[in-house]
Formats: C-alpha cells, structure tokens, sequence
C-alpha cells in the first residue's frame, strides 16, 4: 500500500506472508484465473481502505477487492478490541460501496423460497478447502465445524454429489423459517444476509445475520449486536 499507518507496520502474521501473499495472487492473474481479494478491515486502518483498493486492482491487476471487519468467531472470538469496525463505520464503507451487499429485487423471497440452496450457493456453486484438505461449503463453515468432506479419502466431484444429496444445511435451507428476515423492508437488498455468519453470531441458521442488519441501520437484540461492535 501507498500509505501506511503505524499499526499497520506491527505484523499479526509470519515475516514474509504479504509478499507470499502477492507473489501467489500474481501468479494466478498471469494465469489467467479471476483473483477477487477480501481484506479486513478495523478503525485503526480504515483510512487505507481507498489506497489498499488501488493497489489490488491497479498494481495487483485483481478483478475485484472487497472488505470485511473481523468477525468475534474462531480464533478471534476474544480478540483484542483494537481489531474492531465500528458499527458507524461499517455503514460508512457499506454506503461507499466498499463492503457489498444485495441488489434490490422485490420478488427476492419468492425466488429464494423456490430454491434450497443458500443464495450465495454456498456448498453448490463455490467450496472452501483447507490446507489439510478438508472441503467447506464456504470459510464460515470451517469456523462452524461441518464439512462436506475430505479430499485425501474421496475425489472431490464425489464430495460434492455426495453432500448435494445429503440434507446438509447449505443443500437443504428452508427459507420460510426466516421469519424474522422476511419481515424487515430491507429484505429485498440483504437477503437475510449471510447464514452461516447468523450461525455463528447468534446460535441458529435461521436468526437474522446481525452484521447484515448493522450494515441497513436496523438494531437487533443486545446479545447480537454486541457481538458484533
């Protein structure tokens, strides 16, 4: 990055991960691949949010970078409280067009209730996989402990038919439970947020994803949005 605060020159990985980081991701675009990059971002950073952006799509050649805060989930459930967005500024990246949310769509629930799948097609059209090997239906569901499989045991075309059929969450959701969801005037943009990130935050697939509704001005219970802030 162009400009760098004084937090950012203390390092929370190994020394050598960020160029590691850039030498894989150019390697991928001279390739060919699509590199889309998600950084995250807290209040200490966020005035290199512009820059960073800069650098992935102008010097990388990424197709795309989006941000994320940290979440309070996996190893950074009790983080240190200089990793955190603000809610305020959440919103402000999100107005800026920096953190994505949905496109507006009026007939969003009868088109979702129509489909099993999460709307991210989570587990159907995209899998994370671990280092070790393990198959995710995204990042999120590493941090929940449900795999769809693991690569050194079975192909992954068979992981994939195989929790296709299985009844999994991401293969099977039931989107008349969303209750809460549907009821809200931004459903139509958020789509209930993301599932597996209201699994994480609140206990259950089915309750509203509290960053989402942070991101639309909408307040949730206190247990929730604690979490979040």
């Amino acid at each position: 990055m162009k400009r760098r605060s004084s937090e950012l020159k203390q390092p929370r990985r190994k020394s050598g991960t960020f160029k590691k980081a850039v030498n894989g991701i150019k390697l991928f675009i001279s390739w060919k691949v699509p590199v889309f990059i998600t950084a995250m971002v807290q209040d200490s950073t966020l005035g290199c949010v512009e820059d960073f952006k800069d650098f992935c799509l102008g010097e990388l050649g990424a197709s795309g970078v989006r941000f994320s805060p940290v979440m309070p989930i996996g190893r950074a459930k009790n983080a240190p409280s200089g990793l955190g967005l603000s809610a305020a500024k959440v919103k402000d990246l999100f107005h800026k067009g920096l953190i994505s949310g949905g496109d507006e769509n009026e007939d969003v629930f009868t088109r979702l209730a129509g489909s099993r799948n999460f709307y991210c097609n989570a587990g159907i059209g995209q899998c994370y996989i671990s280092a070790a090997g393990k198959v995710y239906a995204c990042h999120y569901f590493q941090n929940i402990g449900e795999d769809m499989g693991d690569l050194p045991v079975k192909p992954l075309e068979r992981v994939y038919r195989e929790y296709s059929d299985s009844g999994a969450i991401a293969a099977d959701f039931d989107w008349e439970k969303l209750e809460k969801c549907k009821a809200c005037a931004h459903f139509a943009k958020c789509r209930g947020g993301c599932r597996a990130r209201a699994k994480l935050l609140s206990g259950s697939w089915y309750n509203p994803d509290a960053f989402s509704c942070g991101m639309y001005g909408v307040e949730r219970s206190d247990a929730i949005q604690e979490q979040v802030e």
